[in-house]
């Protein structure tokens, strides 16, 4: 996918899948705004918000687990209602994050785009009317 935007041809099944990590200001600092966002709009069929992290560096179930606990300690402080998701390291690379956030623009399964960083994010939800 290309950096920056390409119009939705349509606005059906769309979504936002946002890349993060709880030791990220910019990250945190987005989150409230997301969230506002997606409790607006994810009743709508085709809008979607979804967090994935891997907030782990240490392999193997022990790293998953303590990450899990980090994740979850993170998000009894930081209330958001879109599902987050804990990826495991390699998954998580695989969609080689150049800084944190990143917010993927997905329509029909399609990745139309990406943002870098917290303007990123604020750039695409401007050009979405959201």
């Amino acid at each position: 996918p290309q950096r920056g935007w390409n119009p939705p041809s349509t606005r059906r099944v769309s979504s936002g899948p946002v890349l993060w990590g709880t030791w990220c200001p910019p990250c945190v600092r987005e989150m409230p705004h997301l969230d506002e966002v997606w409790r607006r709009h994810h009743a709508a069929d085709d809008f979607q918000i979804l967090g994935l992290t891997t907030d782990f560096s240490a392999r193997g179930e022990a790293g998953l687990t303590a990450a899990r606990e980090e994740v979850a300690a993170f998000l009894s402080e930081t209330a958001v209602g879109y599902p987050i998701l804990l990826l495991e390291h390699g998954d998580f690379a695989a969609f080689a994050v150049e800084s944190y956030p990143t917010t993927l623009w997905l329509e029909d399964g399609v990745v139309r785009g990406y943002f870098v960083g917290i303007d990123g994010t604020f750039e695409l939800l401007d050009r979405l009317g959201l």
